[in-house]
């Protein structure tokens, strides 16, 4: 006969993302062999679980377990809303001009939402809001032809906002038509912001909703020094197909104004299927060796839907990699509602060559639905 279940084979999925945030709130990190023994689970569900938690936003990966970052980088929302008063508000005011009676909104905290808020409480009718910003349900509150439903969740009074696992699974029940979210900063890569619990509430807004509209100032535009993981093409001299990892790298860069590039250095890498971080040199084949590669890239929106991106790989003594790609729709292409694009790839040993001697080329076409015609 099968022993009755302990209480640690009980825990539902759910409790254990409670428990490892709670841990976090006292503990600077968790280890996953730890709380796979408190548990009762295996190490890989474990594992799971805090990938889960990391998709979120709510903690970070580490080697072996997780971590929590605390808000403590920016200024409160309330000194935000001080700061450009009169950029943000413009911005408010034409993100409300979007806004379509009928409209089902999620709105997430912070200084330019806030803007976005009060402006829209003064032209908006028949519209459903939900938010996790405080501030942004007393501005809409004020107006009786919107309803306003604010998150459940835990309060961060910096904030002004709720967050947790419980924000983020009340906005799963819910399809919006327009999502609205700030952010601290734009990096290659897209928004960020400078905590992972705003950036679950962010992830799930922008999950659940059909149209996305991202709300920053200038000064999220200026180019400034990052260290973070980046997805960058996996570099293998037998393989010249294009692969996503993540890699831990310094770059400088600047998105958004359709003018965008990036240049740094990525000293290691993380395969899609690998939780360890191996320097680049490795990764290409040079065992025993400890060698980063350069990066330069260079993105170019030319208006009319034609967008021009290349990036070029330098590792020295191992390999050089460069990729170029275009996308356009002319009149012809227009008229149907198609796409165009392609791609060139060429890699190659350079230096002492501690990958060995290789040379491989790869380019294609492709034509898609651009979804108008």
């Amino acid at each position: 006969m099968r022993n009755a279940p302990t209480i640690k084979e009980r825990l539902k999925r759910s409790e254990r993302f409670e428990r490892i945030i709670a841990e976090l709130r006292t503990n600077p990190a968790v280890r996953i062999p730890t709380l796979a023994e408190r548990f009762g689970v295996a190490a890989e569900t474990v594992r799971r679980d805090l990938d889960e938690l990391s998709r979120r936003g709510l903690v970070a990966r580490t080697y072996g377990g997780a971590a929590i970052r605390p808000m403590t980088r920016e200024p409160a929302v309330n000194e935000r809303y001080r700061q450009r008063v009169e950029e943000r508000s413009r911005i408010g005011r034409q993100a409300a001009a979007l806004v379509e009676p009928g409209d089902v909104l999620m709105i997430d905290s912070g200084s330019t939402t806030s803007h976005f808020a009060r402006r829209l409480a003064t032209t908006a009718q028949n519209v459903t809001v939900l938010t996790n910003s405080l501030n942004v349900a007393l501005a809409l509150g004020q107006n009786a032809r919107l309803r306003v439903i604010l998150c459940p969740g835990d309060v961060n009074p910096r904030e002004a906002g709720v967050y947790g696992l419980e924000t983020t699974a009340f906005l799963g029940r819910y399809h919006a038509t327009k999502a609205v979210i700030g952010a601290s900063g734009l990096t290659r890569e897209g928004p960020v912001d400078m905590d992972s619990a705003a950036c679950g509430v962010k992830r799930a807004m922008i999950e659940r909703a059909e149209r996305r509209l991202l709300l920053v100032d200038q000064g999220k535009f200026e180019a400034r020094l990052y260290r973070q993981t980046l997805n960058l093409p996996y570099v293998n001299k037998n393989d010249s197909r294009m692969l996503p990892n993540t890699h831990e790298a310094y770059f400088l860069g600047r998105v958004g104004t359709g003018r965008d590039f990036i240049v740094g250095h990525v000293s290691d890498i993380k395969r899609r299927d690998s939780e360890t971080f191996i320097p680049m040199s490795q990764a290409a084949g040079a065992l025993g060796t400890d060698k980063g590669v350069s990066v330069a890239g260079l993105k170019l929106d030319l208006g009319a839907d034609t967008i021009f991106g290349a990036f070029n790989l330098y590792g020295g003594d191992t390999f050089n990699t460069a990729y170029v790609e275009g996308n356009w729709v002319d009149a012809v292409l227009r008229r149907y509602g198609i796409k165009a694009s392609a791609q060139f790839t060429d890699q190659r040993s350079v230096g002492d060559e501690l990958v060995g001697n290789f040379k491989t080329n790869s380019f294609g076409i492709g034509l898609a639905g651009s979804g108008r015609k």
